[in-house]
């Protein structure tokens, strides 16, 4: 993460909002006032970024995150029984 804050917003993305990889990255977050974290990552999330991103774009994360939404799924649930 340090020494590339000259391009502009990084990214840390993670799994698990209150995980051990989300408090290590806010407490690098307090350090890098150019870092975001992106908690609650899936595959299509991060795949979605991966290959439709500029570098800091904001509109890129928030497509990936919406990506990442669709793609769950649940079954086996039955309503009203």
């Amino acid at each position: 993460v340090g020494g590339q804050a000259a391009l502009g917003t990084q990214w840390i993305f993670t799994n698990l909002p209150a995980g051990s990889c989300t408090m290590a990255a806010r407490r690098i977050q307090r350090e890098q006032p150019g870092l975001s974290v992106v908690m609650g990552a899936n595959l299509a999330t991060l795949l979605d970024f991966a290959f439709h991103s500029e570098a800091g774009d904001v509109d890129a994360v928030e497509h990936a995150a919406e990506k990442g939404r669709a793609a769950l799924v649940v079954t086996g649930v039955k309503r009203g029984a």
